[in-house]
């Protein structure tokens, strides 16, 4: 795999870790904005 793609596929996993962290910051707000954008909780 040349460089290039090297860091697209880390930076990819960085920003997915990152959403991850958000979406789980949604998830335990309760708060009405929250509770729109994230309706089911995950388990």
């Amino acid at each position: 795999m040349s460089k290039i793609d090297q860091q697209i596929k880390n930076l990819n996993a960085e920003v997915d870790a990152l959403m991850l962290g958000v979406i789980e910051q949604i998830s335990y707000s309760e708060d009405e904005v929250s509770k729109a954008l994230f309706v089911a909780k995950p388990r």
